[in-house]
């Protein structure tokens, strides 16, 4: 003879690993904070902060302190790049693609939009 059934319905059984889940986190939430603030900052380390000083390892930098304008120009160049990523993919008028975009999906889903 099998043991009795716990969960007689989905919502039972759904109850019950919330309750679950929510006990592990309670009794494990300093460690699960800690894993979850180094990944953060291990995935946000390269972000220069204004003011913070450089260390040898951040390339000529040698100690300096990070400027604002040192900040902006780092920045300027991303927006650069996302610039010429966006005219390859849009081509020289992207404000046209975007519209061209807007119209094949109101011609695809707009009866649904009512």
């Amino acid at each position: 003879m099998g043991r009795p059934c716990l969960y007689h319905t989905p919502e039972e059984k759904a109850a019950a690993c919330n309750a679950r889940s929510k006990w592990f986190y309670n009794k494990n939430r300093a460690s699960i904070n800690k894993r979850q603030q180094k990944q953060y900052h291990q995935k946000h380390k390269g972000t220069p902060v204004v003011g913070q000083r450089t260390t040898p390892s951040d390339g000529n930098h040698n100690g300096r302190i990070i400027t604002t304008e040192h900040v902006i120009s780092i920045w300027m160049e991303h927006v650069e790049s996302i610039h010429k990523q966006l005219t390859t993919i849009t081509g020289d008028a992207p404000a046209q693609f975007v519209n061209q975009i807007c119209l094949d999906f109101l011609a695809d889903y707009g009866g649904w939009l009512g």
